[in-house]
C-alpha cells in the first residue's frame, strides 16, 4: 500500500502498537493482517484456539477475537468451556 503525503508523519510510519499487541510491537496500519493475534490453550486437552485461523468447524472466522467468541462456545475436541481457555504468553 502507498503512503498517502498528506498523513502526519507519526500515521505514515504505521508502527505504533495495537490493542493487544505486546509493548514495543510494530504494526502496520496499512496491512490489518499485521495485528499481532493470539493463541489460547485449553487447560485440559491442549487444544489451541488460533485466533488467526478460528474455528471455521464451529462457525468461527479466521481472524476471530477470542472476546468475540460466544460465550456458548466450547472446546472442538473435549467441550471445555470456553472460559477454560488460558492465553498462550509468547
Amino acid at each position: 500500500a502507498q503512503k498517502r503525503s498528506g498523513d502526519p508523519a507519526w500515521f505514515r510510519d504505521s508502527t505504533h502498537g495495537a490493542p493487544g499487541a505486546k509493548f514495543g510491537a510494530q504494526v502496520n496500519f496499512y496491512n490489518p493482517e499485521s495485528i499481532l493475534m493470539r493463541k489460547y490453550l485449553c487447560r485440559y486437552c491442549a487444544h489451541i484456539y488460533d485466533e488467526s485461523l478460528g474455528d471455521p468447524d464451529s462457525g468461527i472466522a479466521p481472524g476471530t477475537r477470542y472476546e468475540d467468541i460466544p460465550d456458548d462456545w466450547c472446546c472442538p475436541e473435549c467441550g471445555a468451556a470456553k472460559s477454560d481457555y488460558d492465553l498462550i504468553e509468547e
